[in-house]
């Protein structure tokens, strides 16, 4: 990219009206297949303000698809402001952005990331949180996205100097009601602060098996494989996973973060126990449904019968 395309140095992404009503609105999803007059100025603008910097070039599927199929991006407008925004849902989530931008992350879709962080940020997104996502990224998806973040995090840093940079003076992101930063709610018990050896203490496994069960509602294959045959590698693995999900992140994000991760990748015991921990961690039913619901949208609608073929039990005894 040019960089004399971008927006003068020091220029802030400061809130956008659109951005912060795009879940408040009451406007019924649009089933039509044409676009009438005026729309499609209407679609740009949106593009162009909520990820873009006032043009398209974090989003030239859309123009190309106005041309070449405008039926098929109005039904891809359709499904995602139904799911997005929740309608049909009584309790949908606000948490939809940043649960792209982590998804994202994980996919090492540079411009997907830069424009979820231009469309977070204009939602008042703080530079602890987007860190926190990226370290949670991180954990799930290993090195290969660490990299390629750390190239369009560089690069967006260097060219667009966001308001959180150097000094973080975002507000935070608006998360739903009753979401909440809750550290403890990640630690087993096990001392991490001292260092461990090759052995498991007395009780240290049944301190982690606990803590599965209580939380996911079942314990990994893992646990069991590493404890008997590499102890070290479950209690220093235990350690980097309660210091990664500590620091700004509500534990419900963390939980449904899990959830779209595991239901995209076609996993279903793991989409199973995310699922029970974002119940445990007070997620409605709404939020996880509509979670589930954009694993679908934005992943891909090959091989989720695995995942939705296992929760199915738990959704149906979840309080509405």
């Amino acid at each position: 990219m040019d960089h004399a395309t971008g927006p003068d140095s020091g220029k802030k992404i400061a809130s956008d009206q659109s951005m912060a009503d795009y879940w408040d609105t009451d406007a019924p999803p649009d089933w039509s297949v044409g676009f009438k007059e005026g729309e499609w100025d209407k679609l740009l603008a949106w593009y162009s303000t909520g990820h873009g910097f006032d043009d398209m070039r974090f989003d030239s599927f859309i123009p190309l698809m106005y041309k070449l199929r405008p039926d098929t991006l109005k039904r891809y407008r359709l499904v995602l402001d139904s799911v997005c925004r929740g309608y049909g849902l009584k309790e949908p989530m606000r948490a939809v952005m940043p649960l792209l931008l982590h998804h994202y992350a994980i996919m090492r879709y540079q411009t997907g990331i830069r424009y979820e962080l231009n469309g977070t940020r204009r939602m008042g997104i703080s530079k602890a949180e987007v860190s926190d996502i990226f370290a949670l990224a991180w954990l799930h998806a290993s090195n290969p996205v660490i990299n390629e973040f750390a190239e369009a995090h560089d690069e967006y840093m260097y060219m667009w100097t966001p308001d959180w940079a150097p000094e973080d003076n975002a507000p935070g992101f608006q998360w739903d009601t009753g979401w909440a930063v809750d550290n403890k709610a990640f630690e087993c018990g096990i001392d991490f602060s001292v260092p461990h050896e090759n052995e498991l203490q007395p009780g240290e496994l049944e301190q982690i098996e606990e803590w599965h069960r209580r939380v996911e509602g079942d314990v990994p294959a893992y646990v069991g494989h590493a404890a008997k045959y590499y102890p070290l590698q479950l209690l220093s693995y235990r350690a980097r996973f309660e210091t990664t999900v500590s620091g700004h992140l509500p534990k419900q994000y963390i939980a449904l973060a899990r959830l779209v991760l595991a239901a995209m990748w076609h996993q279903p015991k793991p989409a199973r126990r995310a699922l029970h921990m974002a119940r445990y961690f007070g997620v409605t039913k709404d939020q996880a449904v509509q979670a589930l619901a954009m694993a679908q949208v934005h992943g891909s609608d090959i091989g989720l019968d695995a995942t939705f073929e296992v929760v199915g039990d738990i959704l149906d005894d979840w309080p509405a």
